[in-house]
Formats: C-alpha cells, structure tokens, sequence
C-alpha cells in the first residue's frame, strides 16, 4: 500500500500481515501448513459506506485501473485457489484482488 497522510496505523498493520505471512510461511513450511493472504483492494462493505457518505468514493473509482470497486464474490477466486488443492505448493504468497488499485500507485 502507499504511503498516505492519516493512515499511520493501517499501513502498520498491513505491513505486519504482510511480513508475518512470509515469517509463518517459512516456519510451517517444514510441516506441510500453507501460509497465504489476500490483498483486497476497495471492496463495496459496511465500511466501504464511509468513502460514498464522505463524498470520496468517485475520486476513489478512478484511481482504480477497472474504474469499478469490488464485491465481496471477487475475493471467491483467489480464496478457493489458496484454500483448495490447486494451491498446495503456494506459500507465502500475498495475492492482491483490487481491479489492479496497487499498479495505479506505480
């Protein structure tokens, strides 16, 4: 995630979920267990009603490659590959689902 002013403690916490998915990957790893997240960009939740309430949520839409947020059935397929058989030799991966938000801040 980019920087951003007022986000001190989002960005924190998304870092440390992004370095204790590599840390818990390479400790289970030894017996079998998978460690994996998902990366969800602006997905249209109770919480998302902030950005539309605060007169943001357009702005928002547009910084996003496919000029649309997503649903919660848009996180389905990246869940099932980690959770499924398909993905029994992934680990440690972090799979983002955000319309390709991330590529916008390049």
């Amino acid at each position: 995630m980019p920087a951003g002013r007022w986000l001190s403690s989002y960005g924190a916490a998304k870092a440390g979920l992004l370095h204790l998915t590599s840390i818990m990957a390479l400790e289970l790893a030894p017996k079998q267990i998978r460690v994996n997240a998902l990366a969800p960009g602006n997905i249209e939740t109770d919480m998302h009603e902030h950005f539309e309430s605060a007169g943001l949520a357009e702005h928002i839409r547009q910084r996003i490659p496919q000029r649309r947020f997503g649903q919660p059935r848009d996180l389905d397929g990246a869940t099932l590959l980690l959770a499924s058989d398909a993905g029994r030799y992934i680990t440690g991966a972090v799979i983002p689902v955000d319309g390709g938000q991330l590529l916008s801040w390049m």
